[in-house]
């Protein structure tokens, strides 16, 4: 969407910082030893200091130039909340988020620990708890993007046209099971549950 419609370029630049970084930072931790990782295999705290050195070197000189050059950079394209420009938008927010949840999922308690505040162990239910609802919204609006227009989407046609990909969606469900369903009553043997394809295909 950067490239095609000019839209988004600070936000682009910013990610492409962050991911960066983020990339960075995942390096120190594994290779410093800070980390019990299947990926530490070359652990030298010599070359921690030199990765977290790189690091702070990088973030700092990255948003020092960002923010000298952003507004250059910035282009202003016009759009409403209720189209393909704000839902991408949205679902980039919702993958920052999630990213960021990682992250603080990963970190915390080594910050504890060095902080002598005890240890924690952050696991599953940590990570069920956020990342589903994350998941379903970011499915939703994703969803939602596909047959949103660009700049601006009437009501009435995103209504139409979300009710025509979910029946579309269902359609195409419930071929899938009919054929899965028609291929084990053919050839038999060990295959997915005959029942639970049977319900799908009658759901369908």
């Amino acid at each position: 969407m950067t490239e095609k419609r000019g839209a988004f370029k600070s936000w682009t630049l910013l990610l492409a910082i962050f991911t960066f970084s983020l990339s960075l930072l995942g390096t120190f931790l594994v290779r410093s030893g800070v980390l019990t990782s299947v990926h530490a295999f070359a652990n030298d705290p010599s070359r921690g200091q030199f990765i977290l050195m790189l690091l702070g070197i990088t973030v700092g000189l990255s948003l020092l130039v960002f923010a000298l050059r952003a507004p250059r950079v910035g282009h202003k394209v016009g759009f409403t909340w209720l189209s393909r420009d704000a839902l991408l938008l949205i679902n980039n927010i919702l993958l920052v988020i999630m990213t960021i949840t990682v992250l603080m999922g990963t970190v915390y308690p080594l910050l504890l620990d060095a902080l002598d505040l005890g240890k924690i162990s952050v696991g599953p239910p940590y990570f069920n708890a956020l990342f589903v609802p994350l998941t379903l919204l970011l499915a939703l609006f994703m969803g939602l993007g596909q047959v949103a227009r660009w700049k601006q989407t009437p009501v009435s046609l995103l209504v139409r046209r979300t009710v025509a990909g979910c029946r579309g969606g269902r359609g195409a469900g419930g071929g899938a099971a009919a054929a899965v369903r028609r291929t084990l009553e053919s050839g038999g043997g060990a295959g997915p549950d005959r029942g639970a394809v049977d319900r799908a295909a009658d759901a369908a």
